[in-house]
């Protein structure tokens, strides 16, 4: 019996250490590779998100400004971007940007189906870092035993607009593509980054990309569900969010990921500019 209690009280104390280990090295790690910090805030309006958002916008040339006239529109994107990505984006924004931030709600709210836990919408969340997790951690460890970690840094957040002849390389996917709800693991920051920017009197939005008739949009109850998740969320942080009332024709888009064309960027420009106006 005494064997038996040394026995289980040595794995608990190698597992509580493999966990502060772990814990230790995540804390260690580098984060997300950030854009370069401004002597001063960039007078700038931004839209925060993913590869969808960073196509979301005609070329600099056709629309300069989508939310103020006196302020120049850009994207600031992360390639799929994450739940905290987007608060580290959104981090960025405040201090280095001096104008209203559009967020691309995707992050928050949903996950595609074949990326998700059906059962659990919380683990689906809380599995999402794990690349990032397992990179850092290897990044971190070998320069715990002195070897040149190189580039092992995860992803690298871009300013900017997608080009004009922006190309998508991500393949035309295999499964039918579907949303599910995700948990959101924030609530917290979230809360705290609005309250910064009302303060400072800049206005927060959330948009929903819209989805191609072929891709998300194939099954319309599943669709509409999404849609609803999404509106819900936008009300429980009491922000304004622009969503499409419908899937868009595939012809708008680059694949059937939701990357938008040169003709659906110009239709997001118009009819978001039209909302935006009518809810300042």
């Amino acid at each position: 019996m005494h064997d038996s209690k040394t026995l289980w009280l040595v794995w608990f104390l190698a597992a509580l250490l493999a966990i502060l280990a772990i814990r230790l090295l995540i804390l260690m790690s580098p984060t997300l590779v950030q854009l370069d910090r401004p002597t001063q805030p960039i007078e700038i309006d931004v839209v925060l998100g993913s590869s969808l958002s960073k196509t979301l916008l005609p070329p600099y040339e056709q629309a300069p400004s989508l939310m103020n006239d006196h302020r120049d529109t850009d994207v600031v994107s992360v390639p799929g971007a994450t739940a905290l990505e987007t608060l580290e984006m959104l981090e960025w924004a405040i201090q280095h940007t001096r104008g209203d931030i559009a967020i691309e709600v995707n992050a928050f709210t949903l996950q595609f189906s074949h990326f998700s836990i059906p059962a659990s919408p919380w683990l689906t969340a809380a599995l999402e870092n794990q690349r990032r997790i397992a990179a850092n951690m290897t990044f971190t460890a070998k320069q715990l035993v002195g070897v040149t970690p190189g580039e092992a840094r995860y992803k690298q957040m871009n300013l900017g607009r997608a080009k004009k002849r922006f190309a998508i390389t991500t393949r035309e996917p295999k499964a039918n593509l579907s949303y599910l709800p995700q948990s959101f693991l924030y609530p917290r920051e979230l809360k705290a980054q609005i309250r910064r920017l009302t303060l400072e009197d800049r206005k927060v939005v959330f948009i929903w990309p819209p989805a191609p008739e072929s891709g998300t949009g194939s099954n319309l109850a599943s669709w509409h569900r999404a849609r609803e998740h999404v509106s819900e969320f936008c009300h429980e942080y009491k922000v304004d969010c622009w969503l499409p009332t419908a899937p868009w024709p595939d012809d708008l888009f680059r694949d059937l990921w939701g990357h938008l064309g040169p003709s659906g960027r110009g239709r997001f420009a118009e009819e978001f500019t039209d909302w935006w106006d009518e809810n300042e």
